[in-house]
């Protein structure tokens, strides 16, 4: 049996669909919040609103724990670190388009610690959750990225240089 090599194309393929996957599902949490709230929560999305009707589950819906927005922030930083690793020039595009993604996951986060919060501070009328710890370990994770995009484009042009 010849010894198994990992093609860098094929690592860097499965990251950045892994990537786009666990970056997207706070904002799809979110969004099934929202919706949720609107439809069976008499549209009450926030604790200092009133319900608008009929509540079939009273408000919150359901509160996203601190630990699983950033547990998937962790998940996003390794994945980074292994785009960042192994992107090249071509992969730019598609880094790129990783970065939308990073952000609504980041607004997610923010928008959990508002909306329903888990634990956190209380200030006048206003709980702000633990969520935002999410928040910045998926900045971390958007960092990496613009990193990694920076460190492709200068060894892509490393390269072209070298080549006259």
């Amino acid at each position: 049996m010849s010894p198994s090599r990992t093609n860098p194309r094929s690592v860097q393929s499965i990251a950045r669909v892994a990537y786009a996957v666990v970056a997207v599902l706070p904002p799809a949490i979110l969004i099934v919040f929202l919706v949720g709230s609107l439809f069976f929560s008499g549209g009450q999305v926030s604790a200092t609103m009133d319900p608008k009707w009929g509540v079939v589950w009273a408000y919150p819906l359901f509160v996203v724990p601190t630990v699983l927005l950033v547990a998937l922030g962790a998940v996003l930083v390794v994945l980074a670190i292994i785009l960042a690793a192994t992107a090249r020039d071509a992969d730019v595009p598609g880094l790129r388009g990783l970065l939308g993604p990073t952000a609504a996951s980041i607004v997610a986060a923010v928008g959990f610690a508002l909306l329903a919060p888990d634990g956190g501070t209380r200030s006048g009328d206003v709980t702000f959750g633990d969520q935002w710890q999410g928040a910045v370990v998926s900045s971390v994770a958007l960092v990496i990225l613009l990193i990694g995009i920076a460190v492709a484009r200068t060894r892509s042009e490393d390269r072209q240089s070298t080549a006259r």
